[in-house]
């Protein structure tokens, strides 16, 4: 005991010098029960049989002693839990179904974002994998990172809510629906079943339907909103953050906030009510609402400018444009 007690001291004080000198210190994880705080984060996986993406969403413990002094992110690599599950994961038809286990699980358990880049960029699919990994978790991440979570509790298929140790003992959790409220007052609603869909409200007390690998973030005092979830019968993703606005249709038109799109765009607002819209993928078509007319520039994705793009009012407030063949982002601004 004394030779293994002095080998993870030594190894504890490696990982806790490595953060003084270069910063953040990221370890490859599995044992982060025993150096949680000695390194910066993890991998979120486990080297174990159990599947993470399959397993019932079990998070209290990794929630209450392990997510406040550290950060696990992703479920580790993205083909580590997925090519166990299905090893033509890459090509299957189901591909997206899988991108979505796996940020809904990521969310569930409380860690960081990991970007799903698998897919390549020579494809629409990959474009829209990796665009929905980044704005899906970027600032939702920061909702809970380092914050101690104040409630952790598992909906009966009755829809009532019940501790962990009733979810344990009842099987409850086995359908893994999960909400947490963190201390500084986000609520994460993630429905990691395998069937049927899940009612919730949020912040604003509106009915959210969550399909399966569906999730609902918010937090009122900030104005933070997330959903992955079903809309008139289907799933779109959209989030509004301080830092910017997502919109994915997912192949059909969808209107959420002030977006309108058939695949992603993501909006950021700019000084003197400049606004600035990236198109991602799968759209002919954006639309967004602005407070005063203006004109719209379009850049490709290197940043040279191709001159302005013919605007139409939608209707009051709202404008729309037709996305030049190499444009990237447009600036929408005061003629």
């Amino acid at each position: 005991m004394g030779t293994l007690a002095a080998t993870f001291y030594a190894y504890g004080q490696l990982l806790l010098n490595d953060q003084r000198v270069y910063g953040p210190t990221q370890s490859e994880a599995t044992y982060q029960w025993l150096y949680a705080g000695l390194a910066s984060g993890h991998y979120g996986w486990v080297y174990t049989p159990v599947n993470l993406l399959t397993h019932p969403l079990d998070i209290a413990f990794v929630a209450h002693k392990i997510h406040p002094i550290e950060s696990e992110y992703g479920m580790g690599y993205t083909y580590y839990y997925l090519s166990q599950l299905d090893k033509d994961w890459l090509k299957s038809p189901r591909k997206r179904e899988y991108v979505d286990l796996f940020l809904a699980t990521t969310i569930g358990y409380g860690n960081m974002g990991w970007l799903v880049k698998e897919f390549g960029l020579d494809n629409e699919f990959g474009i829209e994998a990796m665009a929905r990994s980044y704005y899906m978790m970027q600032q939702l991440q920061q909702h809970y990172a380092f914050v101690r979570p104040k409630t952790i509790e598992y909906a009966d298929p009755s829809g009532k809510f019940v501790t962990p140790s009733i979810a344990h003992s009842t099987g409850v959790i086995a359908g893994s629906r999960l909400h947490v409220e963190y201390e500084n007052g986000t609520h994460v609603y993630v429905n990691r079943g395998t069937q049927g869909t899940w009612s919730v409200k949020d912040g604003a007390g509106n009915a959210v339907e969550l399909p399966v690998s569906g999730w609902l973030v918010y937090n009122a005092t900030d104005g933070f909103h997330e959903i992955s979830a079903n809309v008139s019968g289907r799933r779109v993703d959209y989030v509004r953050a301080a830092e910017f606005e997502f919109l994915d249709g997912r192949g059909t038109w969808t209107e959420r906030g002030s977006l309108g799109a058939t695949g992603s765009v993501a909006r950021r607002e700019r000084a003197a009510g400049v606004v600035e819209l990236i198109d991602i993928y799968g759209n002919d078509r954006i639309a967004f609402e602005a407070k005063a007319p203006g004109a719209v520039m379009a850049y490709d994705a290197e940043g040279k400018s191709l001159g302005k793009v013919d605007v139409k009012s939608a209707r009051s407030s709202w404008y729309e444009f037709k996305p030049l063949p190499n444009g990237r982002k447009y600036v929408w601004g005061s003629e």
